[in-house]
């Protein structure tokens, strides 16, 4: 498997979206489906939870999308959201109003508290 870094994925997703008619999010969601069925070929067992940890910004969204999907697949899924920036890209922001309700995918925030210290929710 190649990995590719920051730029180099970058550059890919907006070559693509120059290319074909689609948009950023959709392309997200494209992502987020090979990567959840890659995932569920590797790891059958939907007994186990997974964990999905996401920042607010475009990976984040993609987080979400894998989080929604294994969801769908039967998994038990929690989102640990880091929440530290206060900013959210438009693409996590539509991922988050997809999620399932919150009982189906719980989601814990990780905050700064009021000392400024991150706040670990307890799980």
């Amino acid at each position: 498997m190649k990995i590719y870094n920051t730029e180099q994925t970058r550059a890919w997703d907006a070559y693509t979206i120059a290319h074909e008619p689609i948009r950023s999010v959709d392309l997200m969601n494209r992502a987020a489906h090979a990567f959840t069925q890659s995932f569920a070929d590797i790891y059958r067992d939907t007994n186990r939870p997974v964990y999905v940890v996401a920042g607010t910004g475009n990976n984040g969204g993609d987080g979400l999308a894998v989080a929604r999907n294994l969801h769908y697949k039967f998994y038990t899924v929690k989102v640990l959201l880091c929440e530290l920036g206060g900013k959210h890209s438009p693409d996590f922001d539509a991922q988050m109003k997809t999620l399932p309700p919150r009982d189906s995918v719980q989601v814990h925030t990780i905050s700064k508290s009021a000392s400024g210290r991150p706040f670990h929710p307890t799980l």
